[in-house]
C-alpha cells in the first residue's frame, strides 16, 4: 500500500532511510505467498524498494531481500528511468554496493549501459578506486 504521493510503500521509505533492522523485521514477516508482489511493487517511477535499498548502499538489506526469494532477481529489475539498481548504486557513488551488484547484473547489460555505468563511475568518483 503506498504511502506517499508517490506511491511510495513504507519499503521504499524505509529502504531509502536505510532502515535495516525495521526493513528485515517486515521482509521476514511477508508470507511466502505475498513475497513476490510485496518485493516488486513499485513507486510513480518505477522503482521498487531494492531499487532504493541499492541506492542509499544498504549491502546488507539487499542481501536480505535477494535471500527473501532468490527467484524474483531484483538486481535485474530496472527503476526510474529504465535504469538497474546498480547504475543508482553507481549515480550515487555507493561503491560497496556497485561491486556486490555486478556480480548479479553483469549478464543483463547492454553495451551502451556498460559505458554510461563506466562513465558514471568516473563522474562519480568510483573509477580506480579500490580501497
Amino acid at each position: 500500500m503506498a504511502i506517499t504521493k508517490g506511491h511510495a510503500t513504507i519499503l521504499h521509505v524505509a529502504a531509502g532511510a536505510r532502515q535495516t533492522s525495521f526493513l528485515e523485521e517486515m521482509i521476514n514477516s511477508i508470507q511466502p505467498s505475498d513475497d513476490e508482489s510485496t518485493l516488486l511493487l513499485q513507486d510513480i517511477n518505477g522503482s521498487t524498494s531494492f531499487c532504493f535499498a541499492a541506492a542509499a548502499g544498504d549491502v546488507e538489506l539487499v542481501k536480505i531481500m535477494l535471500n527473501k526469494n532468490p527467484n524474483l532477481n531484483l538486481a535485474a529489475i530496472r527503476g526510474n528511468h529504465d535504469n538497474t539498481p546498480l547504475y543508482m548504486a553507481v549515480m550515487f557513488g555507493q561503491k560497496e554496493m556497485a561491486t556486490f551488484l555486478y556480480d548479479a547484473t553483469e549478464n543483463i547489460l547492454y553495451q551502451d549501459e556498460r559505458t554510461a555505468l563506466f562513465f558514471k563511475s568516473i563522474t562519480t568518483g568510483l573509477y580506480g578506486t579500490y580501497t
